[in-house]
């Protein structure tokens, strides 16, 4: 990508290029990602975007792929978003493909840095931050990567960990969202833990908030809010539902995420148990805060999690969460007070905690209401934006 094929910029904010540090120039703030794609990451660079201070702070973001679904919801707040067009975190390509890709984003992502000289860039998930730690110059623009998930997967590949490691070592800061995150770099990847800042995923409570009323149906509503990955343990869901449904027969089980190829054979599962007609597979919601509205019960079967925006959100709703005994998860719930836990890969397990709130009203209303002062207390969008704003007075202010 030459300097004449860079897309036109539009994040100066009526100030040409101001240097680091100077008097009433506002941060210029690269943030980097595959896309914005719907996802939990996407959806807190957009949150974390909208909220930062205007007069201090002028955010861009930065695809390496297609801008993706949620790029309008910054564009109409004029913050721009700049497709590279080259690769996506998403996609399921060779890993030659997606090798090449990523150089090509990496001379696209030296090229915007050179010219347009942020102060600081801000890398989101494992091809970003490679990609951004190989076009970062040394010692400016500052580096930021964030960690928003656990290292299962990458962990055992000979090929991204040397990568993971190459933008560790090149980072200021890792900037991680849960102790479990926080651990897994530091034991698996062999990060420096003077390196890593902890900033909790927030949560909009003015948005996600329970209904003014809890409606009548006549059937219990188990919901869900997951990409349809093998690793958010959609089968089972599947297995504890066929579990319980004989005993109730009202129970339906609600399903909204991205669509993958896992569907089928989730459907085939459904049918096989009887049960198809009670499954609703609603894919992918522009208005999540509505979807959880429609939920008596929330669960999340992942086998790995970082820390998990659907859990965030479900009780922000007010609602009864039961969810795998993983990452981060554990730190947002506080067992049996403000949810249920439960072992990963245990569909027995799942179906019991789901029994016992179908069978206790009284517990699945205590639980959502503690769930949602959790929230307010503890995880709140407030908190997040302003501890990520020191975060950043830290990179500029001193050596970290």
């Amino acid at each position: 990508m030459t300097d004449s094929e860079l897309p036109r910029l539009g994040f100066d904010r009526g100030v040409k290029n101001p240097a680091v540090g100077s008097a009433g120039a506002p941060t210029k703030i690269l943030f980097v990602i595959g896309s914005l794609e719907v996802g939990g990451a996407e959806r807190q660079i957009v949150e974390l975007c909208t909220r930062l201070d205007p007069a201090r702070y002028a955010p861009a973001v930065v695809t390496l792929g297609s801008a993706g679904a949620l790029a309008p919801l910054l564009e109409r707040r004029e913050i721009p978003v700049f497709p590279l067009s080259l690769s996506s975190a998403n996609t399921q390509r060779r890993v030659l493909h997606r090798a090449l890709s990523a150089l090509r984003a990496t001379r696209g992502l030296r090229a915007l840095i050179g010219r347009f000289d942020p102060q600081i860039v801000h890398a989101y998930l494992l091809e970003s931050a490679v990609v951004a730690a190989a076009a970062r110059p040394r010692p400016r623009p500052r580096l930021v990567i964030a960690k928003r998930a656990l290292v299962e997967s990458i962990a055992e590949s000979s090929f991204f960990m040397p990568l993971v490691r190459f933008a560790n070592a090149r980072a200021d800061v890792i900037h991680v969202n849960s102790q479990a995150v926080a651990e897994d770099v530091v034991r698996k990847e062999g990060a420096e833990r003077a390196k890593i800042r902890l900033t909790y995923n927030g949560v909009d409570t003015a948005r996600f908030r329970p209904a003014a009323e809890r409606p009548w149906r006549p059937a219990t509503r188990v919901g869900m809010m997951a990409n349809f990955i093998p690793y958010k343990g959609h089968g089972d869901v599947f297995s504890a539902f066929a579990l319980l449904a004989t005993r109730f027969p009202a129970l339906e089980l609600w399903l909204w995420g991205r669509f993958g190829p896992m569907v089928p054979e989730l459907e085939a599962s459904a049918v096989r148990g009887g049960f198809r007609e009670r499954v609703h597979f609603q894919g992918l919601t522009e208005d999540p805060a509505a979807a959880y509205r429609q939920m008596d019960i929330f669960v999340s079967a992942s086998h790995e999690e970082g820390f998990s925006n659907s859990i965030l959100e479900a009780m922000a709703c007010g609602l009864p969460v039961v969810a795998t005994q993983v990452g981060g998860s554990v730190e947002q719930i506080e067992a049996d007070r403000s949810g249920l836990l439960v072992p990963a890969r245990r569909p027995s397990a799942l179906a019991g905690a789901l029994a016992r709130l179908i069978d206790d009203d009284r517990l699945a209303e205590r639980l959502g209401q503690e769930a949602r002062r959790r929230i307010a207390e503890r995880f709140s969008l407030e908190a997040m934006v302003v501890a990520t704003s020191r975060l950043y007075d830290e990179l500029l202010s001193s050596e970290v």
